[in-house]
């Protein structure tokens, strides 16, 4: 249960019409079974919900959990809504959660709070990637299929000024943790994205938060379930995000979903998008 904390707030991103009322409650019933394990001040940020019954829910389950309700205009995807509660917040730590994240393992809030405050990091993730908007190969497309690999191919080229080329690390925005000032010195570099590449150069792109917080002389980890704190060179055999049977995963969301359960020809071409030519167990 959330408590009055002054130093670290989790914030959940609630969307009315993209899970709506069925992922909060999704999100509540992990938050539940697998306790953060730390003091923390619980926030909801909402964006599109209009007035009725599932607001009515919405407002009682955020009584129920101690959480603080925060509207905010639904625009600028997930990142809009980070950047303007973040302004709002007092805490100097602050952990996002998209609306498809839920924590699966025991003490995942403290974990990424510890990891966190070791010298010479700069934020902390549940999941990260090599991957590349600028990159491909034949054996990626074989692996994906025809359509899904032309489009790949389409986009690789149209990407290349934007997005370094693989491996790429960066920190996926599913679930991350960070220090709250420097994520708005981050902020007041950058615009809203107004559509979805925009949105996934501020993941990945070469001026993107990941970029940011390496170019501080930062270090980018992924934490595990186990505890354990991955530096970019190890995340491919963490086993977490498209690394074998993600059995070391901290926090799910749709992403790790569609791969776990993909058939292995899928969850292979989805490994090489995330990892290269490695050679990772998919089971």
């Amino acid at each position: 249960m959330a408590t009055n904390n002054r130093d670290l707030a989790l914030v959940f991103l609630a969307r009315q019409h993209e899970g709506g009322v069925a992922a909060v409650e999704a999100f509540l019933k992990h938050y539940s079974e697998y306790p953060p394990g730390c003091d923390h001040a619980l926030y909801f940020a909402v964006k599109g919900w209009e007035r009725g019954p599932a607001w009515e829910t919405l407002i009682q389950l955020a009584e129920d959990f101690g959480a603080i309700l925060v509207e905010l205009p639904d625009d600028g995807f997930d990142w809009g809504a980070y950047f303007r509660i973040a302004a709002i917040l007092q805490q100097p730590w602050v952990c996002f959660l998209n609306t498809h994240s839920r924590p699966v393992s025991p003490d995942w809030l403290r974990k990424l709070y510890l990891a966190a405050q070791a010298p010479g990091v700069g934020m902390v993730g549940a999941t990260g990637s090599w991957e590349s908007p600028a990159q491909f190969s034949f054996s990626i497309a074989r692996n994906l299929g025809v359509m899904q690999g032309t489009r790949r191919f389409i986009s690789s080229v149209l990407n290349r000024y934007k997005f370094p080329g693989f491996p790429n690390a960066h920190l996926r925005s599913n679930g991350f943790l960070i220090r709250r000032e420097l994520f708005l010195e981050f902020s007041d570099e950058v615009n809203i994205p107004t559509d979805k590449k925009a949105a996934f150069f501020l993941e990945s792109g070469r001026k993107g938060l990941s970029a940011f917080v390496r170019k501080k002389g930062l270090e980018l980890i992924v934490v595990g379930s186990n505890g354990g704190c991955y530096s970019k060179e190890s995340w491919a055999d963490s086993a977490t995000f498209r690394s074998g049977a993600q059995t070391n995963l901290l926090i799910e969301d749709n992403q790790t979903r569609t791969y776990i359960n993909s058939v292995d020809q899928k969850k292979r071409g989805l490994a090489k998008l995330a990892w290269g030519k490695r050679r990772l167990p998919i089971t």
